[in-house]
């Protein structure tokens, strides 16, 4: 008889994660959560490997302080310089980072065609490094607007000169958010990701599709004049799924867990 292992939520602000993973099937997962505060980072992640952690979901304001102690990372990990997970392989934790696939998945799931779109980021951080790499699902257009240009054109960097898709060459454009071009070149964009930083209410245009990853008020301007904005919840249900599979192995539908996050 298989006895569930315990998974780790990383911090204390995971603890609101306790009544959604209860709601969870997780006999079928195979799991139980528990939260675990951060010490010192070595002794910590030696201790959940000694006690048989199944691996963890990271805080995260923590994301930062693990980040550079992990020797093992998977790609998007490492591009967008965060971790959100932490999965056993071989005997190890490796750092995973959902928020890239989550993003892409769920604009495809709401029928947003990202092959060929035109696509401005605002921000900084890994937020808007996950963001950045939409582009690879072949997009036209590229603008990373941060608060510095040495920012933008790091961010930009992460992506290959095709942007991903060697069918063609991507065109983009690094710029600081008070770049008297950002006027003009959001003219020419149908997707506006704000990944901590937003447009100036006039700027926003009936043709574009917003989506805010810490739902600050651009969507409301984008909704007076016609536009699309996608719920950020579809990302953050996406997100915990991956996450989720990521450390169990157990793929859980899309529509379980946001069940599950609805009765939160």
């Amino acid at each position: 008889m298989s006895y569930p292992r315990p998974l780790a939520l990383l911090g204390e602000g995971l603890a609101p994660l306790l009544s959604v993973l209860a709601r969870l099937p997780l006999e079928r997962l195979e799991f139980t959560p528990v939260v675990v505060p951060l010490g010192t980072i070595p002794t910590t992640l030696s201790a959940l490997n000694s006690l048989g952690f199944l691996g963890a979901l990271i805080d995260p304001s923590l994301s930062g302080k693990i980040f550079p102690a992990l020797e093992r990372l998977s790609p998007a990990a490492k591009t967008c310089g965060a971790v959100d997970t932490l999965s056993l392989l071989g005997g190890e934790y490796q750092g995973g980072y959902a928020l890239e696939e989550a993003l892409r998945t769920s604009l495809e799931n709401r029928g947003f065609r990202l092959y060929g779109a035109k696509l401005m980021v605002l921000g900084s951080g890994p937020e808007a490094v996950a963001a950045v790499q939409l582009a690879r699902a072949g997009a036209a257009r590229l603008v990373v607007a941060a608060d510095t240009l040495p920012q933008a054109e790091a961010m930009a960097r992460t992506l290959p000169a095709t942007g991903g898709d060697s069918s063609h060459k991507l065109t983009r454009y690094a710029i600081t958010l008070g770049d008297e071009r950002l006027e003009s070149l959001v003219e020419r964009v149908d997707l506006v990701v704000q990944a901590g930083a937003t447009l100036p209410p006039r700027l926003w245009q009936p043709y574009h599709t917003s989506l805010d990853l810490f739902e600050n008020e651009g969507g409301r301007f984008l909704s007076r004049v016609g536009g699309q904005v996608l719920p950020f919840a579809d990302v953050h249900a996406e997100r915990l799924r991956l996450q989720l599979e990521t450390v169990s192995g157990v793929r859980v539908a899309l529509e379980t867990v946001q069940a599950a996050l609805g009765g939160n």
